[in-house]
């Protein structure tokens, strides 16, 4: 299971990670916290039919079929060796519903979950 914790600091208007588990996860973190701004707008590219390679400030995000892959942009071009974070389409839109949520919200501690089956669960604490 991948954990993630995000802390949230007053000071600088950032949320910061506690621990990245691993480099895959780590590319999720990079996508929430340097490139999503308006999650509505990641949600209408996951959506679009036509389009399925896209690039934010630090991350690229690959289509395939019904999953999404997330990798860095300093990886230059998504290989089978490049550390990506994929999950499925549907997966991706409940973690932007809930990252609006703490763009909105700002809790002191967001908590993201992902079980060996793809299940996630993103909780807040205030």
């Amino acid at each position: 299971m991948n954990k993630l914790e995000f802390n949230y600091s007053k000071l600088h208007d950032f949320y910061s990670t506690v621990e990245i588990p691993s480099m895959e996860i780590g590319c999720l973190v990079m996508f929430l916290t340097s490139t999503v701004i308006s999650p509505q707008i990641w949600k209408e590219w996951l959506d679009n039919q036509n389009c399925n390679e896209t690039c934010g400030r630090l991350t690229c995000l690959v289509k395939r079929g019904e999953k999404v892959h997330i990798y860095r942009i300093d990886d230059d071009e998504e290989d089978e060796n490049t550390p990506s974070f994929e999950t499925s389409i549907e997966n991706l839109k409940y973690i932007l519903d809930r990252w609006a949520q703490v763009l909105e919200e700002k809790p002191k501690k967001v908590i993201i979950t992902q079980d060996d089956n793809d299940n996630i669960n993103v909780t807040f604490e205030n």
